[in-house]
């Protein structure tokens, strides 16, 4: 009896081809079925590629997709303007992390919402690919490059705002830490309370602190708990019920209201 075969992939614990969506137990990959035999399911094999690509060729339901990989296993299509309206595609293999600035062939089947990861392209197209990963690996424009296609600009401008994105992730987890500190603490509240952090001196009980409002420059003494022991105005005494950022924000008071004061630490 001769075989009646059928192709398609294994996504996620399914197979699925043109007309065809069982559940199987087997990793993802490329299958053949002979649908002739009564065990259908038992006769499920690895495909030849190439007999693989004939038989998707004319199925209506499936295409096949070349692009360029960026990110989190995403893809920049060829074509890519007629998926930007629902965003560029994410593959739906199982434990699979694609190579980035690679060009990879794809099976999409529009009404699974699946793009499956096929094998990778090696061409003049990859090749012109990798001159543009160089140009950005060294920070240049692609000015100077030729032949390059829309594509490829994407994913360079892609991968470009990826690196700034983890470029100002990593500055601001650098602030948060800094500002952990007894540097970046003082330095914090006093520019958020309105003045101009300066200087920072340590002592055995406490820290001198030099910050200036408008024209006036402050020295304030607060102990290592960041009470304040001396706010460098007068304030009639009652100096230890303050805290920095009070201090800052009344002194600033006292400035738009043109009130007087008088400065008692230099």
């Amino acid at each position: 009896m001769d075989k009646t075969l059928i192709y398609g992939i294994v996504n996620k614990g399914k197979f699925y081809s043109d007309n065809m969506e069982v559940p199987v137990k087997i990793e993802d990959g490329i299958y053949s079925i002979d649908v002739s035999s009564d065990d259908y399911l038992d006769s499920i094999s690895v495909a030849d590629i190439f007999e693989f690509e004939k038989y998707i060729k004319n199925k209506p339901k499936m295409e096949f997709v070349t692009g360029y990989t960026f990110g989190a296993n995403q893809v920049v299509p060829m074509d890519y303007i007629k998926w930007e309206k629902n965003g560029f595609p994410t593959i739906t293999n199982d434990n699979l992390r694609l190579e980035e600035w690679s060009l990879g062939k794809f099976l999409h089947i529009p009404t699974k919402k699946i793009f499956f990861f096929l094998e990778y392209v090696f061409n003049s197209l990859y090749e012109r690919l990798q001159e543009v990963r160089n140009h950005y690996d060294k920070n240049k424009p692609l000015l100077d490059l030729k032949e390059i296609t829309p594509e490829m600009k994407l994913v360079y401008a892609f991968n470009l705002l990826e690196k700034l994105r983890i470029e100002e992730e990593l500055k601001k987890l650098k602030e948060a830490e800094f500002r952990k500190t007894v540097l970046g603490r003082v330095e914090t509240i006093i520019s958020n309370s309105g003045g101009t952090f300066m200087s920072l001196k340590t002592y055995k009980n406490g820290y001198e602190i030099v910050w200036r409002m408008g024209r006036y420059n402050l020295n304030t003494y607060m102990n290592k708990n960041f009470g304040i022991i001396e706010a460098g105005f007068c304030l009639s005494g009652g100096d230890r019920k303050h805290t920095l950022n009070s201090i800052v924000k009344l002194l600033g008071d006292y400035i738009r209201e043109d009130q007087h004061f008088a400065i008692t630490r230099t």
